[in-house]
């Protein structure tokens, strides 16, 4: 019996421009959700649509409901999110005004420009994310283009239906 560890081997760190020039992209916003602070929050203990400021250096390990998706390090000063299914994920303090709008330690919302989002019907493979870590790609998730152009990263099936709007009504 073949194992998805021994496929994913196979297909390990593949070049994702080379499979993203294959995606149609189409822009897509995310939903105005609110995330609520918490001030002191750790990672893995947090609800769902909140956020917390690290205060030391620390591993985030991004767990989607499908498994781990890729793990981060939060900086001392970024902002570690539990998203809509509490999946954790890091977003460095420089960017977070890009990305959200609010101030911390009130509630922040997603900025509302459109992010380029395609469709992924392939094999699973992982690739390198623009925070240089591995990450897994599965069919029937989303490949989004970085805002920043520095790569590529993957949004899971469920959580981007709970955060985005649909891919189709653009």
């Amino acid at each position: 019996m073949i194992k998805l560890k021994d496929i994913l081997n196979e297909v390990a760190n593949v070049d994702i421009n080379q499979i993203a020039s294959t995606l149609a992209f189409k822009p897509v916003t995310k939903q105005k959700l609110v995330y609520k602070y918490i001030d002191g929050g750790k990672p893995g203990s947090m609800p769902p649509m909140t956020y917390t400021k690290s205060t030391v250096q620390q591993p985030v390990v991004t767990i989607t409901t499908d498994g781990k998706e890729t793990q981060n390090t939060a900086d001392v000063g970024d902002i570690i999110f539990s998203g809509a299914t509490g999946e954790n994920y890091v977003i460095k303090a420089a960017k977070l005004p890009k990305l959200y709008t609010g101030n911390v330690g009130g509630d922040i919302y997603p900025e509302q420009s459109p992010r380029q989002v395609a469709l992924y019907t392939g094999e699973p493979v992982t690739f390198k994310a623009p925070w240089g870590e591995d990450m897994i790609i599965k069919p029937g998730d989303y490949l989004v283009k970085d805002p920043a152009n520095t790569g590529y990263y993957r949004i899971a099936k469920v959580e981007f239906e709970k955060t985005y709007n649909s891919l189709w009504l653009n």
